[in-house]
C-alpha cells in the first residue's frame, strides 16, 4: 500500500513494515529530521514514551513486538496509521486538532505516532484536507461507526455542522461504514446499507 502526501510518501510492505520518503519535516514523519531522499523504516511505537525525540523510545516490527502496520494515509501535515492489533496512530502537526488528542494549539507536533481512542478498534484509516490548516483524519471502528477529527471546513467531519473537532467524534449516520475517503473539501464512504 502507498499513500502520497502534501510533503511526502508512506508505503507498507507484505511484511507488514512502513516505510517513508520526502520531505520529512516535522510535520510530515514520526522522526525529527528535515527531508528524507530514500526510503527509510518506519518506526513502531512503544505503548508509552518519554522523549519524544528520542531514538530509543522506536521499536520496529521485526520480531520484538510482534505487531505490523496494516495501512497507512499520508496527510499535508502528518499522518495516520493502522497497526496490526486494530490500533490507530496519528503524527505531525495539530493545526485545527487534527491529531485528535483534544489539543487546540497549532504548535503542538508530535513526532511520535499516538495512540487514538485506545479503548477502539478499526478496521480503516483516512486522511484529508489540503496543505495549510485544513487537515482532518478519519477512521472506521470495527462496528463500523465512522470516527472524524481535525478541521470541519465546509462539514466534511459528517457531524451535521462545521465546528472543528480536537478529539475523534462519531459520524451524524447511523449505517455501517466500509470504506472512507477525504479529499482536500469533501468526504466520501460506502455503507454496508
Amino acid at each position: 500500500q502507498v499513500s502520497v502526501g502534501e510533503s511526502g510518501s508512506i508505503a507498507i510492505g507484505n511484511d507488514g513494515l512502513g516505510w517513508m520518503w520526502g520531505l520529512g519535516n516535522s510535520t510530515c514523519y514520526s522522526i525529527p529530521v528535515r527531508t528524507i531522499f530514500s526510503p527509510i523504516q518506519w518506526p513502531i511505537p512503544f505503548s508509552t514514551f518519554g522523549n519524544e525525540t528520542d531514538e530509543s523510545n522506536y521499536i520496529t516490527a521485526t520480531g520484538k513486538t510482534g505487531l505490523s502496520w496494516l495501512q497507512a494515509e499520508a496527510s499535508a501535515l502528518g499522518g495516520i496509521a493502522l497497526r496490526s492489533d486494530r490500533k490507530i496512530y496519528t503524527w505531525g502537526q495539530n493545526n485545527n486538532g487534527s491529531i485528535g488528542i483534544n489539543s487546540t494549539s497549532a504548535g503542538d507536533f508530535r513526532y511520535v505516532p499516538q495512540v487514538i481512542l485506545p479503548q477502539s478498534t478499526f478496521n480503516f484509516v483516512a486522511a484529508g484536507g489540503d496543505y495549510g490548516s485544513r487537515t482532518r483524519y478519519h477512521a472506521i471502528g470495527t462496528d463500523g461507526i465512522l470516527y472524524s477529527w481535525g478541521n470541519n471546513f465546509a462539514g466534511t467531519l459528517g457531524v451535521g455542522d462545521s465546528t472543528n473537532r480536537f478529539a475523534p467524534v462519531a459520524a451524524n449516520i447511523t449505517s455501517s461504514f466500509v470504506f472512507v475517503a477525504g479529499g482536500p473539501f469533501c468526504t466520501a464512504g460506502i455503507t454496508t446499507a
